[in-house]
């Protein structure tokens, strides 16, 4: 009945890893869902959107602001003197307002300010010589800095610190996609192995079998007693137990590799279609260091951070200087005995003021603006530093790495040369097995050592193609 089951279960199983509800994936089209479906790319992806937002904030600084007002007032009070009133004792006034402006900042540091101002006053003094009584002025101010604040850099920087802050998130979204496709990488070449790792014990199980179908022949000729029945098939048993273990080892990394392309619910099995890397970087040691030092993604962000480092000492030290503003303004205006009255005297420009003068401002010690711009110093030598020790720190990680591609080359030849032999010292044993001149405990050790060479060899190109996409991603090179 257990040999009848063991049967059934290799007759089925084909179907199960192979059947249609098996998916072909090849390396290329696994990344390609992985970029398109994984959550944690989807959230770095984000980050742009929100340093892009904080570009328009900054740039809002320079938007044109539009402010209105409209008031009306009554204001009633005792005169005490017949001078403002012979008729009553009482002066009313009634006041309307009715005003706008438009103001905006340049890149200089120019403030210009417009404004337009209408009033309608109406009262009941005997002085009054226009009653009702509208006027209304324009007048256009400017202010500008000459020192302090002077300048478009000096204005814009938070500006150019969004936009570098934006080219640090892209440098920091492309290493973490980098970091999550290794990861995802590394998934999928584990599912490789751990199908070949099935096939090995495959293998390891249909020698068994075929030792056993040998010693049934053997036994029933007389040439072996029948308790090597039992030690062989207490083999093959031990075998099938390995080849359930490895199915299983399958399905984990299915699930693992369904995770990163964000499908974990799915139930199809996926055969992954696509080899292990070539063993050829195609690159010397020294042009790797140049390539990782030019392209990392870390390199790339920290100078967005020095550009920042060096607009915030331009700025400190900007804040040292003393504030000396230029203040000029002109206006026209008008007054009237109705509204139209009113603005045909403001247009003829026969009223007019203008007016022009500077402001001057300066802390005696000015500490504060001193020591921040000794902060701002001390955090570019700061970075600086961190950028040298990144940079030495890359070095060792491509070092490292090309010396385990280099490792793991010879552990592939070395393996290669190991399974041969394995493999014919097995074939030898087997027949010298044949020939009553060895035991069945030598062919099965013979068959374990060869099964176990053939998964280190798998194991090296395993782990060959795995560093090889650890060296593209420590170089810079995307993935």
């Amino acid at each position: 009945m257990k040999n009848l089951l063991i049967i059934l279960f290799f007759i089925v199983f084909p179907f199960v890893i192979y059947g249609d509800v098996t998916k072909n994936l090849s390396y290329q089209d696994f990344i390609s869902l992985v970029l398109k479906n994984n959550l944690n790319i989807k959230i770095y992806k984000l980050n742009k959107s929100t340093a892009k937002f904080k570009i328009e904030k900054y740039r809002g600084i320079f938007d044109p602001v539009f402010s209105t007002e409209l008031s009306k007032d009554f204001k009633k009070e005792f005169t005490g003197s017949k001078l403002q009133n012979n008729v009553s004792d009482f002066v009313i006034n009634r006041n309307v307002d009715f005003n706008f402006s438009l103001t905006k900042k340049l890149s200089w540091g120019t403030d210009l300010t417009f404004s337009f101002s209408n009033n309608r006053f109406k009262t009941n003094s005997d002085w009054a010589v226009l009653n009702p009584m509208y006027s209304s002025s324009m007048m256009l101010k400017i202010s500008q800095p000459l020192l302090k604040n002077f300048g478009v850099v000096i204005n814009r920087s938070e500006i150019l610190k969004a936009e570098n802050s934006l080219h640090k998130t892209e440098s920091e979204i492309k290493k973490n996609i980098n970091d999550e496709i290794l990861k995802a990488a590394d998934a999928y070449f584990e599912l490789i192995y751990a199908y070949n790792y099935f096939q090995a014990k495959k293998e390891a199980l249909q020698l068994s079998r075929n030792t056993l179908k040998i010693n049934r022949k053997k036994v029933s000729l007389g040439l072996l007693p029948e308790n090597i029945i039992k030690e062989t098939e207490a083999e093959v048993e031990s075998r099938e137990e390995e080849l359930i273990k490895a199915l299983q080892n399958i399905f984990n990394a299915e699930d693992k590799v369904k995770f990163y392309m964000n499908d974990v619910k799915s139930d199809y099995r996926i055969k992954p279609v696509t080899g292990f890397f070539p063993d050829n970087i195609g690159i010397t040691l020294d042009n790797a260091i140049k390539y990782a030092l030019k392209n990392r993604e870390e390199i790339k962000s920290i100078e967005d951070d020095l550009k920042n480092a060096e607009l915030d000492i331009l700025k400190s030290e900007n804040s040292m200087k003393p504030e000396l503003n230029l203040n000029i303004y002109g206006a026209v205006s008008g007054k009237g005995e109705d509204y139209g009255n009113d603005i045909d005297r403001m247009s003829s420009n026969v009223y007019h003021s203008w007016g022009i003068g500077f402001e001057f401002s300066y802390p005696v010690f000015n500490r504060e603006a001193k020591a921040r711009y000794k902060i701002d110093k001390l955090s570019k030598i700061r970075l600086e530093l961190n950028r040298k020790q990144l940079e030495n720190s890359i070095i060792l990680d491509v070092k490292k790495s090309y010396r385990n591609l280099k490792t793991l080359k010879k552990r592939i030849k070395a393996n290669l040369t190991a399974l041969e032999s394995a493999f014919e010292k097995m074939k030898t044993e087997e027949k010298k097995y044949d020939n009553n001149l060895s035991t069945v405990f030598k062919v099965f050790s013979y068959q374990t050592s060869y099964i176990e060479q053939k998964i280190k060899l798998m194991r090296a190109k395993t782990d060959y193609s795995k560093e090889i996409l650890n060296f593209y991603k420590i170089i810079g090179k995307k993935l």
